[in-house]
């Protein structure tokens, strides 16, 4: 982007590029959703809409440190993946589903991981982060990991698939 010029909004681009028909995951952090100091500001972008969860206008990260356990909720393809002992959670970024959205897991009553289709696409959020601050080596390493992660990607993936 050149100073001082105007430039296509990248996330409308983005939005648009899912409600034609492709899929789009989202992962929390500390500059995701709204993140530290609300400084990734998703909540007023024009990417809003497209997911399947409602943002805050403030910084929207839980730190749980002290244990927060994983839930999963009803009986979808990616709540049935959860079937390992998840180690706690040392943080997510909390965020409201919306009525259209499907949650397969939460943590307390939070929405941990969320699905939704806008336009022809799909969204998928999953509101704590894939690196080691908040998604630490204990839980990389639990044997369910990978296939939970892989069946993200797949729900993504497959069109056919209802929530």
């Amino acid at each position: 982007m050149a100073w001082g010029k105007s430039s296509p909004d990248r996330l409308s681009v983005l939005a648009q590029w899912v409600h034609d028909g492709r899929s789009l995951m989202i992962a929390g952090g500390y500059l995701g959703f709204q993140g530290f100091q609300a400084r990734a500001n998703f909540a007023r972008s024009a990417l809003a809409p497209a997911l399947p969860v409602l943002m805050v206008d403030y910084d929207d990260r839980e730190e749980t440190s002290a244990a927060a356990l994983v839930h999963p909720v009803g009986e979808s393809n990616l709540a049935a993946l959860i079937t390992f002992d998840v180690p706690v959670l040392l943080g997510y970024n909390r965020v409201n589903a919306r009525i259209r959205t499907r949650v397969h897991a939460i943590v307390g009553e939070d929405a941990l991981i969320a699905t939704s289709d806008y336009g022809k696409g799909r969204t998928l959020v999953w509101t704590r982060d894939i690196g080691a601050h908040w998604c630490p080596n204990e839980f990389v390493d639990v044997p369910g990991y990978s296939p939970l992660m892989a069946g993200m990607i797949q729900w993504l993936a497959d069109k056919k698939r209802a929530h």
